[in-house]
């Protein structure tokens, strides 16, 4: 499925700017109304820009993790052009507090506060809409000598194109994963922008809706006509209650809703460590996934030390890592540490295990069953001479949970 998207050609924030637009735009009527909405949307958007002002300070380059956070300051138009005519039209880049579409238009005055009275009727537009974000940001020397460089956003809710200095470096279509774009041979040292074009999921959804069904039908199509929502959402990784569930209206919400930054490093980062807690009769069984983030080379090369904290016990373990791309595409150094419940310390070569008394490890229970004990798992990968580290820290909680399908006699 082919899309044609509206390329903004400027960004602009200041009433001169829009004003020189608006001669030269036979669709609005005079400068006065122009010069009107300039104002309604400063004013309307002062609180928010202080906060930006304010986060804009802290965008800086952090030596120890190499990372530039991007949160603070973008901005977001309405695509397509068909509603706010004078906002649109004279190609107002509008200011942002960070949310999805619905709450960056609630803030700006766009629309009224969604959950008051049939407002979700009112704002059924939003999400037919096609939305684009932009921001700007400083690139220095220093961050492109950097073997690689990334472009991380921790959540995109959910069809969007990505841009950067107008060149395109992937798109998304899963809001439930993070996604990391290459884009080193992209920046260039002083200004740089990214745009995130966003897709209606509604149309989206309706489109693959009708390629399934050149096959077959995948029920259910659409809720019960009492949910007033959208249909097709089986058909799109995106929240499903977004399009109305028996609690509540129909907001399929579009936007950044995580975390966004850029990522700079030599030999990798840790993206992601998962957690395995298998009890044996005697022993607990901590399995540990780390997933490292890609390079030039395609391995990873140093060593992985890990620190499990159960109060006042800590449980240390340190291996090497030479470790390259799986069939999936992947990074994964495949650890396991094991403790028993009772008794005292051992050391193996193929593994670790540490033997601690049993209350040093307290099961998590369910709300009203027990206690909900957590401990802190921390990985840290650093390469030879520690030149280049990378933390993650994790909560662990030890209980295992069983599917009984046996069959039930009825008395």
């Amino acid at each position: 499925m082919a899309h044609v998207y509206a390329r903004p050609h400027h960004m602009l924030q200041t009433e001169e700017e829009v004003l020189d637009i608006v001669e030269d735009d036979p669709s609005t009527s005079t400068r006065e109304i122009a010069r009107q909405s300039v104002i309604d949307v400063l004013q309307l958007t002062m609180a928010c820009r202080i906060s930006i002002l304010i986060f804009s300070v802290l965008i800086t380059f952090c030596s120890s993790d190499n990372i530039l956070d991007l949160g603070g300051k973008w901005l977001v138009k309405e695509a397509s052009g068909s509603k706010y005519l004078y906002v649109v039209n004279m190609k107002i880049w509008k200011l942002l507090c960070q949310g999805g579409i619905y709450s960056d238009l609630m803030n700006n005055g766009i629309i009224d506060d969604i959950y008051y009275g049939a407002n979700d009727d009112e704002t059924r537009w939003v999400p037919r809409s096609n939305w684009t974000y932009y921001t700007t940001f400083t690139v220095h020397e220093d961050l492109l000598k950097f073997e690689n460089i990334k472009l991380v956003f921790d959540g995109l809710d959910t069809f969007a194109s990505v841009f950067v200095n107008d060149v395109k470096v992937g798109e998304s279509i899963n809001m439930f994963v993070q996604y990391v774009f290459d884009i080193k041979q992209d920046l260039k040292v002083g200004n740089n922008t990214i745009e995130v074009q966003f897709l209606s999921p509604i149309l989206i959804a309706e489109s693959i809706n009708a390629e399934q069904n050149k096959s077959y039908s995948i029920p259910l199509n659409c809720p019960p006509n009492e949910y007033r929502g959208e249909c097709h959402a089986n058909m799109i990784r995106k929240m499903q209650a977004s399009f109305a569930w028996d609690w509540g209206p129909s907001f399929p919400s579009m936007g950044i809703w995580k975390n966004v930054y850029i990522q700079a490093y030599h030999e990798t980062v840790i993206r992601y460590v998962v957690t395995e807690t298998i009890e044996n009769t005697d022993n607990w069984v901590l399995n540990i996934d780390t997933y490292f983030a890609n390079n030039t080379k395609q391995k990873v090369d140093g060593k992985v030390s890990f620190l499990l904290s159960l109060g006042s016990v800590n449980i240390t373990r340190t291996v090497d890592v030479s470790e390259s791309l799986n069939e999936y595409g992947d990074i994964v150094l495949s650890e396991s540490m094991q403790f028993s419940k009772w008794f005292s310390t051992l050391s193996r070569a193929a593994n670790f295990m540490f033997h601690a008394f049993k209350e040093y490890v307290n099961t998590w229970w369910p709300n009203g069953y027990g206690g909900h004990d957590l401990y802190d798992l921390t990985t840290t990968f650093s390469t030879t001479g520690e030149s280049e580290t990378s933390t993650k820290t994790n909560r662990v909680g030890f209980r295992t949970i069983e599917l009984v399908q046996d069959t039930i006699t009825l008395v």
